[in-house]
């Protein structure tokens, strides 16, 4: 086996590995799952990892194991097919990013500038149709590279305009520049001609991994975010403490209940009876004058916990 065999499956396990990881952390994350318009973030990335395998390493593969037994023509004829079946998987794929991206603003644009974007992007393609002569299946590679730029740059410039849902300003900032970014690989297949195996390759892997980098990180930020809301800030909580007199003990009762866990659950993990924590959580509720978790729950929040 030579030493470009070996760095085409070397790419193909690689991105064999990152589908199967990205597809498990989407799928596998009940937090991030409970979003809203989540689900469009999972379509999106089964969709290109879809389009990946089906029209960009079958095309590979094809040329590898195929093309010695046909006519450059044929080979020319056989890779455009394969690769225009890919065409719905990507245009929808990119159409779940664009919808999962509007869900995650606070104010969703106007109608209009949401049509007026999407009909920008479909003049920019069609433009450089005209400027190839409609020869389009000979140049299809480069149909996607606009088409995947022209999406990039528009959800970057809503994204960079808007404040997102779910991401602190230094999570926007990474996130935006994980979208721009997935979309700056396409300018490789503007490439192909100088050295058509390997900056396809070297494409084919950039676009696994930056789509699948964008949607991990979104997914692992939530989860951060989600756990610093759970959790209380040390200086608040300790001015709660201060204030009631509460012992460490029942500082631990109070940081599970804010956190919603029931007697059970709290009497397991401090491996006491539920019977103490009825008692701690009682001796709680006199000193901070509650009558219940929810009003314990309002008092915390008082405190910008």
């Amino acid at each position: 086996m030579d030493l470009r065999m070996i760095f085409v499956w070397a790419s193909f396990i690689f991105c064999l590995g990152l589908t199967t990881g990205g597809i498990l952390v989407l799928f596998r994350d009940t937090k991030s799952g409970k979003i809203p318009s989540f689900r469009y973030l999972q379509y999106y990335l089964v969709l290109i990892y879809t389009f990946g395998f089906y029209a960009l390493w079958s095309k590979v593969f094809f040329l590898i194991f195929f093309s010695q037994n046909t006519t450059p023509e044929e080979n020319r004829i056989v890779t455009n097919f394969l690769t225009v079946l890919g065409t719905p998987f990507l245009i929808t794929g990119k159409l779940m990013l664009v919808w999962w991206s509007m869900s995650l603003l606070k104010k969703k644009p106007e109608i209009l500038l949401q049509a007026s974007a999407l009909i920008i992007v479909f003049l920019i393609v069609m433009l450089y149709i005209s400027y190839i002569r409609f020869a389009v299946l000979a140049n299809i590679p480069q149909i996607y590279g606009v088409f995947g730029i022209s999406i990039s740059l528009l959800m970057v410039s809503i994204l960079i305009f808007s404040e997102i849902t779910y991401l602190t300003k230094k999570q926007k900032q990474t996130f935006i520049f994980l979208v721009f970014f997935s979309g700056l690989v396409y300018i490789l297949l503007f490439l192909a001609s100088h050295n058509p195996p390997v900056v396809e390759l070297i494409f084919i892997f950039l676009f696994f991994l930056t789509h699948t980098a964008l949607a991990v990180y979104f997914t692992y930020a939530i989860k951060l975010t989600v756990e610093a809301e759970k959790t209380p800030s040390v200086f608040s909580f300790n001015a709660f403490i201060e204030k009631y007199s509460i012992t460490a003990r029942e500082a631990e009762i109070v940081q599970y209940i804010y956190q919603g866990k029931t007697n059970q659950e709290i009497a397991d993990k401090l491996f006491v009876t539920v019977q103490t924590i009825k008692d701690h959580t009682h001796r709680i509720y006199q000193k901070t004058e509650v009558k219940s978790r929810a009003q314990l729950t309002l008092l915390l929040r008082d405190f910008h916990i």
